[in-house]
């Protein structure tokens, strides 16, 4: 009986790990913690609450689904956080996500210089939509901060290079599953421009994941990303 659930747990595995099956698996858990956390925040606020407060609040719910759902597969498949990465590495780890911001800065510049010229209509100065807009209160202002510069690089970071990157390389790869998983991470955040840039930064990410067997620098790094993109989109005006 013990060896039949074994190999039943053996062969749940190993189609987890079939790289279409983590493709699929990890665009649809995304896709699903972002529609609960709107559900729930349009119906605890019921159209009373400001846009801001309003996007606050899916960006926390989403993430919160999301780390239940973890928790709630980990108990059933009894693996490790170590499985998405979510280990300490070593203080060199850590580090390596600052000369890693450089890196990708400078990857982002050359692709976004190519797709200029091979890319019609591409709109270089188009601005990222965030959601969030006229902020004006300091409370809506930290609010926006923890969603875009904490929670957001956490929940991506699980997903994209825990779930999908560190997925696909068990079978393919690193530079297929880097291209892979920054492609999706690329297409999810939508206009080219952004798309370009997140393509670069997720190659990074990758490679951070790939050099430090953990996802703890890519949050880093990611937060870092969105700190500064935060501060020049709401703060420096």
């Amino acid at each position: 009986m013990q060896s039949q659930q074994i190999s039943k747990a053996e062969v749940l595995k190993k189609i987890l790990l079939n790289p279409i099956i983590v493709l699929i698996l990890s665009i649809a858990i995304f896709t699903i913690a972002q529609l609960v956390g709107v559900s729930i925040a349009s119906k605890l606020f019921n159209g009373a609450g400001s846009t801001n407060l309003i996007m606050s609040s899916y960006v926390v719910f989403s993430s919160l689904f999301l780390l239940l759902f973890i928790f709630i597969t980990k108990k059933i498949l009894k693996f490790k956080w170590s499985t998405l990465g979510v280990k300490w590495p070593s203080w060199k780890g850590m580090s390596a996500a600052v000369p890693a911001l450089f890196s990708y800065f400078v990857i982002s510049l050359i692709l976004t210089f190519i797709a200029t010229k091979i890319v019609p209509g591409f709109k270089l100065e188009q601005a990222q939509d965030v959601g969030f807009k006229d902020i004006k209160q300091p409370v809506e202002l930290i609010l926006a901060f923890l969603a875009l510069a904490v929670f957001t690089p956490i929940m991506e970071e699980l997903v994209f290079r825990g779930m999908l990157f560190k997925g696909l390389s068990k079978r393919l790869p690193f530079w297929i599953s880097a291209v892979v998983t920054s492609l999706v991470f690329a297409t999810l955040h939508g206009q080219w421009n952004v798309a370009v840039d997140t393509f670069a930064l997720s190659l990074i990410l990758c490679y951070l994941v790939k050099r430090y067997d953990s996802i703890l620098p890519t949050i880093f790094l990611h937060a870092i990303k969105n700190s500064i993109a935060f501060t020049l989109l709401f703060v420096i005006k």
